[in-house]
């Protein structure tokens, strides 16, 4: 699996672009997702709420003017909806203009305070719209959300952020999930694309992904660009009837999203995953890691083609001292949301060439938005299995 080329991971800092507050209105911190404007100016965006599955998301974005290593205190994307909508999603940037950021996501109305977003016992996510936003001025302001229509019966699970193409187009992912309302019948297996073509003002979708199982699903699906013509996709895996992960899935499209080849497996148990293009084709995908002996984040390099994902090294990079939030441990299959204690990585490259991972953490020293700041060097010497991780920061 191991070439001359692969590429090894040095640390450079790690730390927190956001520390929770106990006494905070909404203490609980998820879904990081960072952007860098230029060489200094940094922006992250993330959600704050009551607690794991309360329905009450309202998006912040922190600053940093010194390329990560300090942060401003988070400020509401759009406090007139927070008592009216509880909002999720990511932020993303524009491949034509640095300033010019998207916020793709969901919303859900809150009907009443303190209900829950989420029903474990269905995997069921309360009935909600799929939205898109913009801001022209790096995230300074900010269009109200504007509705996608779906193309198909569900809840919209769609944390992952919106990917625009050189060319402009953009192309955002989402699962569609059972709602509250049992009588909707819902086709989960699968991972849907919506695609918008640059200068036009309406949404397609294609079916990115394909799960041959009915009874298998997705979550935290990305999409990214990797050459011209080559667009890759990939997503947590699991059996809700089961319980159980199965290898994250991907597929790739060559021709702008509009179809997708087979839905591969990476080889890869993670569960929520983030992706990062490379040089030459190459994709960097950082995933979670709860259900193994060494709970944490891990860091894959990989090759994907029409014939599969092309792994090419595996690592971890960061390892938790804990899985779960209670001293029992669940499944760790989505289902046992509420019980997660990290998750929801993100990768962003920075214009020096090092790249920021970000995520959420409930662990003991800490809760809040950490960072880990490393180098992408190339290796001829270690392979995968080489590579011991430390108890934080791997190398």
């Amino acid at each position: 699996m191991i070439s001359p080329d692969v590429f090894q991971f040095e640390p450079i800092s790690d730390g927190f672009i956001h520390r929770c507050s106990p006494g905070a209105n909404k203490p609980v911190a998820m879904c990081s997702r960072c952007v860098a404007l230029d060489r200094d100016n940094l922006v992250a965006s993330f959600m704050v709420h009551t607690d794991l599955m309360v329905n009450d998301f309202a998006p912040v974005l922190c600053r940093s003017q010194d390329g990560g290593q300090s942060w401003s205190d988070p400020e509401r994307i759009w406090p007139h909806l927070e008592s009216s909508f509880s909002i999720s999603g990511s932020i993303s940037q524009s491949s034509l203009d640095s300033k010019h950021l998207f916020y793709y996501g969901s919303r859900c109305p809150i009907d009443t305070p303190g209900e829950a977003s989420f029903d474990p016992t269905r995997d069921a996510i309360k009935d909600n719209q799929l939205i898109w936003a913009e801001s022209t001025d790096g995230g300074n302001h900010w269009t109200d959300p504007m509705v996608i229509e779906r193309p198909i019966p569900g809840s919209s699970e769609a944390p992952g952020p919106i990917c625009c193409l050189a060319n402009g187009d953009l192309i955002g992912c989402y699962v569609p999930y059972n709602t509250f309302d049992p009588d909707v019948q819902v086709q989960r297996n699968q991972v849907m694309a919506m695609i918008r073509r640059h200068g036009d003002q309406s949404w397609t979708h294609a079916r990115a992904l394909d799960f041959k199982t009915p009874s298998d699903s997705g979550a935290e699906s990305w999409v990214v660009q990797l050459t011209n013509r080559l667009v890759f996709a990939a997503s947590w895996h699991f059996s809700y009837d089961q319980g159980v992960d199965r290898p994250n899935a991907c597929a790739v499209s060559e021709d702008g999203g509009e179809t997708w080849g087979p839905t591969c497996s990476t080889g890869i148990m993670g569960q929520s995953l983030a992706l990062l293009p490379q040089a030459e084709g190459r994709v960097l995908m950082a995933y979670n890691q709860r259900n193994h002996e060494r709970p944490g984040i891990g860091l894959a390099l990989a090759q994907p083609s029409a014939d599969g994902f092309g792994l090419l090294a595996d690592t971890m990079i960061w390892r938790a001292e804990r899985n779960t939030r209670a001293d029992v441990v669940g499944n760790q299959s989505m289902s046992d949301f509420a019980n997660f204690a990290f998750g929801e990585p993100s990768l962003t490259a920075l214009t020096d060439g090092s790249v920021l991972l970000t995520f959420w953490s409930l662990q003991p020293q800490a809760e809040g938005i950490r960072y880990l700041h490393f180098q992408v060097n190339k290796s001829v010497e270690r392979s995968s299995s080489d590579r011991s991780p430390s108890s934080e920061v791997l190398a």
